[in-house]
Parts: C-alpha cells; structure tokens; sequence
C-alpha cells in the first residue's frame, strides 16, 4: 500500500513515524495541545529525546547579542543541569541554545520549520542525529515543501514539547514565537 511505501521510504532515510495512539507519542503534546495535538509526527534521531521533556527555547529570529547570549548561557545550564533543549533552532537565542546544549555534552531536540527530507543528506547532521544526543520531529510529513510549514505551528510543537519554556526577545504579536506562547497560555486559562 501507499503507507507501507511511504514508511520504507522514510525509514530508508532514517525517519520515524509515531501516531497519536503509539505508546512512544509524547505525553507532553497531549498534554499542552490536548484535542490539537498533532495526530502524527516525524522525527529523526533519537526518540526517547522528543519524549523525555525538557526546556523549550523561543524567540525573534534575529542575531542579536542580547538574546544570542541568553540562548548560550540557558543551553550550558541545561545541558550541566541534563536537561534537553528544545527549539526550532532559528537563528538567534534558539540556535545559540541549542549550540551551546550539544556543545557541553548535553541533548537537543529541533522541531525545524524545514522539511525533514532537507537532513538526511547533510553530514554534520546526520552525524549529530547519530551520536544519539539530537533528535528532530516535526507534525509536517517529511516532503512537505517548506513554504507550507508555519513557523507558528513549528514553535507551539516545540512549546508543548517541554516542560517549561523562556521566551527570548519575542515582543511582537506578529513573531511566531510570541503567538504559539499565547496560544498555549490559553489553554489553561
């Protein structure tokens, strides 16, 4: 069937797939997202990092110092602290995060606002993937061209992936960042 095809594919790549109903979903996302939770998601790496928690940085895709330095400092005290990063990994306090967690030996986990398909043919990655200390996931099927992946969707898995979150120079209704917090705010309102 189709589905057996597209597994093999993705498998091929080093892709997993877990639905809702798989013992292995991430309680967290059924958790925060409750009735929004993505039904499936899709990930590359390690499977117990997307499970575990953790703490979710978000902010401004910008390269600003400020938050650059905020993301650098909270990456190496989680990862001393063992605890996983999670971001989207844009450019900014989430990338620096991130960096800065693989650097001291801890885990990171990046829901990327690109299509999975774009990471098995990178070796740098692959490499990280590989080494057990990163995992990606994303709820877009892995070929699902990039234009068609919202940041705000990207930025509320990451969210609902941790345990708590910071937001770093996200001071804008119309930063992505800032409308997933809310979002998720409001769920327990």
């Amino acid at each position: 069937s189709g589905v057996e095809a597209a597994l093999r594919v993705w498998s091929s790549k080093g892709i997993w797939l877990l639905t809702r109903s798989d013992k292995a979903y991430p309680r967290l996302l059924k958790a925060h997202l409750r009735e929004d939770a993505p039904p499936a998601i899709w990930g590359g790496g390690c499977i117990d990092i997307v499970r575990g928690g953790g703490f979710a940085v978000a902010g401004k895709a910008t390269r600003d110092p400020s938050g650059e330095k905020q993301g650098l400092k909270h990456g190496e005290l989680a990862a001393c602290s063992d605890i996983t990063v999670i971001s989207a990994g844009k450019v900014g306090a989430e990338a620096a995060a991130m960096r800065s967690a693989l650097k001291n030996r801890g885990l990171a986990c990046q829901v990327p606002a690109k299509a999975l398909d774009n990471y098995d043919s990178n070796p740098s990655w692959k490499k990280l993937l590989d080494s057990g200390r990163l995992a990606i996931v994303s709820p877009y099927p892995p070929e699902t061209p990039d234009e068609d992946i919202s940041e705000q969707d990207i930025e509320r898995t990451a969210m609902a992936l941790g345990d708590c979150a910071l937001l770093v120079n996200a001071d804008s209704e119309k930063d992505s960042a800032w409308l997933a917090a809310e979002e998720l705010l409001g769920k327990y309102e």
